[in-house]
């Protein structure tokens, strides 16, 4: 399709609130060369109907009167709740090869772009690029959480799956284990005098 260009990009990364990074554009450039189709404005394919828009196929993707209609068709359709973790890993800058993680596939296979998809998971995810400062933050905030809530209690594990989320997409090694942090071993007692 002529008429996606790197502006067209830039209206639905900013829709979405996501950064304008040779990253994003390469990820999005390259699912929109696995849709395929010839809809005007419209590179991902989405249904969302806009005002004026025409129906381009029997699915109902739609034709769209111009860049900045296709754009936030596009925009509201990736926050329409069923794509959290794409548009988590775009406000993030993921870099591309982290994609691989899920649900990050499962949830552009629910847009409907299988292909696409099944490249992400074939990607190597990189090594994260985490600082041992951040790491150590991090940990230092889920042992407060643990600490200040019962380990059954709902907050935590309310807590604990938004900073799962959120290491999946950042990718190991920093990816927690199922269930509470086991209790640290009491130290050896002291050395007989």
């Amino acid at each position: 399709m002529s008429d996606v260009t790197t502006s067209f990009w830039e209206n639905v990364f900013a829709l979405c609130r996501a950064p304008l990074s040779t990253n994003l554009l390469g990820i999005f450039n390259t699912w929109h060369a696995y849709e395929g189709g010839g809809a005007a404005y419209n590179p991902l394919n989405t249904t969302r109907p806009m005002s004026g828009s025409t129906p381009y196929n029997s699915v109902g993707v739609q034709n769209y009167t111009s860049a900045a209609s296709g754009a936030s068709a596009t925009a509201m359709t990736l926050l329409n709740g069923r794509y959290s973790a794409v548009v988590a890993a775009m406000r993030a800058d993921t870099p591309f090869d982290n994609w691989s993680v899920a649900p990050i596939p499962d949830e552009v296979d629910t847009w409907g772009t299988h292909g696409f998809a099944t490249h992400l998971r074939s990607l190597t995810p990189q090594e994260d690029d985490m600082t041992p400062q951040q790491a150590t933050q991090l940990q230092e905030v889920w042992e407060a959480m643990y600490a200040a809530a019962p380990p059954d209690g709902p907050a935590l594990w309310n807590a604990v799956e938004i900073i799962r989320r959120q290491l999946t997409i950042l990718g190991a090694p920093y990816a927690l284990h199922p269930g509470p942090i086991p209790t640290p071993a009491a130290p050896p007692p002291p050395p007989a005098a």
